[in-house]
């Protein structure tokens, strides 16, 4: 029994393996300039080929337990009249919404209480047909809660989806403001080798994404979409890239693209922007201040102040009071350098002191 299980462990981290060797082939021949890459080295190698596996895993249990635990949430994260704005959560390719157990929990800590899902079959249908089934449920948002306008937080299909419902600049006027994890804006190469009509219409070659750039309008309201160092699923990198004005990309803390949804950090921040955008109700992303980097698991040093192009500068105001407790730690990015260290002063006299010192 003890043989079949590492012979399962050693299969398991073989295809993970597997999955990820595309990564490096192409952040090798065609990095990014707006996302970091590591190199080709042991270190980076073990680091992703580990949170790659952690992140299966992790989404393959909420998978399994799906049935369990949706009884479960049904009890725990229930409506109780916060008076904090809807959330629709929207999967991604060849998932359902199970996915988002960990992102749900993190939500309800930072307040949300109503928080749905959209659930769809990514089989025999197609983009198109994907949202309106979007328009559908956010129909049903607006019925069920006429005072309130909702949030969107897609992961990857789910995030372009949410892109091409906001194309319309009517449509933005209904929402508060839009959350993207991993969206491939501009198709992946990857999907050559996925299944069913869906997937394969994720090329980059695909006229649809041309087409989304000639009708979509800018962003009127806050509409973030956070990118993953690591993704090995949206490739090349800057295909994560939303070219749509008034969109703002922000760099997550370490992780791959199923990552996104199971990572705490990277679902602290997500919980941190959408109180960002509430608070920014009825002001304009260039109007609005941005926060600070993308969070990191380090903190960066003090005197060193985020790189405009990626953030902005912050106010005292950006972050209303009920976040404070789950705001992500913010980091340093790649394009930060840690302040060195001054020389240590001790009793050692200067070289002149010393060469006199041996005269007398």
């Amino acid at each position: 029994m003890l043989t079949f299980c590492i012979f399962i462990v050693i299969l398991y981290l073989l295809a993970v393996f597997a999955v990820i060797l595309p990564y490096w082939y192409e952040v090798g021949n065609n990095p990014s300039e707006d996302i970091p890459s590591g190199s080709w080295s042991v270190r980076p190698v073990i680091k992703l080929w580990l949170e790659a596996a952690r992140a299966f895993l992790c989404l393959g249990a909420a998978f399994a337990l799906d049935p369990i635990l949706r009884r479960m949430c049904a009890k725990k994260y229930r409506d109780d009249g916060e008076d904090l704005p809807p959330v629709l959560l929207v999967h991604g390719l060849y998932h359902n919404p199970s996915g988002w157990m960990y992102l749900r929990g993190r939500l309800y800590k930072a307040g949300f209480r109503k928080i749905h899902t959209m659930a769809y079959s990514s089989w025999k249908t197609d983009i198109a047909a994907l949202t309106a089934k979007l328009e559908t449920e956010i129909c049903g948002l607006e019925s069920r809660y006429p005072e309130k306008k909702p949030l969107l937080v897609g992961h990857s299909l789910g995030g372009l989806l949410i892109r091409n419902w906001l194309a319309s600049t009517e449509n933005q006027a209904r929402i508060l403001g839009a959350v993207t994890l991993g969206a491939p804006h501009r198709g992946s190469k990857m999907a050559a080798v996925a299944f069913g009509k869906l997937g394969r219409s994720l090329l980059p070659a695909n006229p649809f994404f041309a087409d989304l750039a000639r009708r979509e309008n800018a962003a009127s309201i806050p509409c973030i979409s956070l990118v993953a160092e690591a993704d090995t699923m949206v490739l090349p990198q800057h295909n994560l890239v939303p070219m749509t004005k008034g969109w703002e990309m922000r760099l997550t803390p370490y992780t791959t693209h199923a990552g996104l949804m199971t990572r705490g950090a990277v679902c602290r921040m997500v919980a941190w922007e959408l109180h960002r955008i509430i608070s920014m109700a009825g002001r304009t992303p260039e109007t609005t201040p941005a926060p600070e980097t993308a969070a990191r698991e380090t903190a960066p040093a003090p005197e060193k102040a985020a790189p405009e192009a990626a953030t902005g500068p912050v106010t005292e105001n950006a972050v209303p009071e009920p976040i404070q407790a789950e705001k992500p730690a913010p980091g340093k990015t790649r394009t930060q350098n840690a302040s060195k260290p001054a020389a240590k002063s001790g009793n050692k006299k200067p070289p002149a002191a010393r060469k006199n010192a041996g005269k007398k």
